[in-house]
């Protein structure tokens, strides 16, 4: 029997992965999906796993709270008395889950000794101060760095972004010349359509572009480091 089950969207895969490290450096035992082995018929293994825990963390992202999956794993932990919700990233929570006290555990060792001290109450009901769940400030130093770096990778900065597009062209040079052929197109069929200078629709065209490009990607930025 585990003590702590991680309930996680797909895509907060290496997110869950840190989780689980801190958890377990910690002396916490940990189930998650990543311990399913070949053979395992899924949804009777994670129901089972999710009955035996004594606590289910449910790590709450934009991609968790548009999971079906998750939403319906973390009913099932509230309905059993085990919920332990935490943010791993910025996100606005399932209008059923807003009320709960969610420690934002991307954000500092405060947030996760919250999480501590939620684990402590599900764990060990009326503990002494000694018998308290903690998380040491080397671990959670450890849990935050790494956290940063996974985020970090998800989303690069705009060089590194630049360079992975500079080398998507060089291995698709058709497709990349094809679509600024395109692009070209739109814009001079457009000027000559509204009577307009090619080059100032062009242009005006690209700025366009680029403002859309770097306002969604400073959005992305934002919501994975919850800033």
């Amino acid at each position: 029997m585990a003590d702590v089950f991680l309930s996680y969207a797909r895509e907060d895969l290496n997110l869950a992965a840190k989780l689980a490290q801190l958890l377990e450096a910690n002396g916490l035992s940990v189930w998650w999906d990543r311990r399913l082995i070949a053979g395992d018929q899924i949804n009777a293994t994670i129901e089972r796993a999710i009955e035996e825990a004594k606590a289910i963390v449910v790590l709450w992202s934009p991609s968790a709270v548009a999971s079906r999956w998750v939403n319906g794993e973390a009913e099932t932990a509230a309905e059993a008395g085990k919920l332990v919700p935490v943010k791993i990233a910025e996100c606005k929570l399932p209008l059923n889950f807003r009320s709960l006290h969610t420690p934002d555990v991307f954000r500092s060792r405060d947030q996760l000794s919250e999480l501590a001290a939620m684990l402590t109450a599900k764990l060990n009901p009326g503990a002494r101060p000694a018998e308290n769940i903690v998380i040491t400030a080397a671990s959670a130093d450890t849990f935050l760095s790494g956290l940063k770096a996974v985020m970090n990778e998800q989303s690069p900065d705009f060089f590194e972004q630049m360079r992975r597009e500079w080398a998507l062209c060089r291995r698709h040079p058709v497709a990349s010349v094809l679509s600024v052929a395109t692009f070209y197109g739109a814009a001079y069929a457009f000027a000559e359509a509204a009577e307009l200078d090619f080059t100032f629709v062009s242009n005006l065209a690209l700025a366009a572009f680029a403002i859309i490009y770097f306002a969604f990607r400073s959005y992305r930025l934002k919501a994975l480091r919850g800033t």
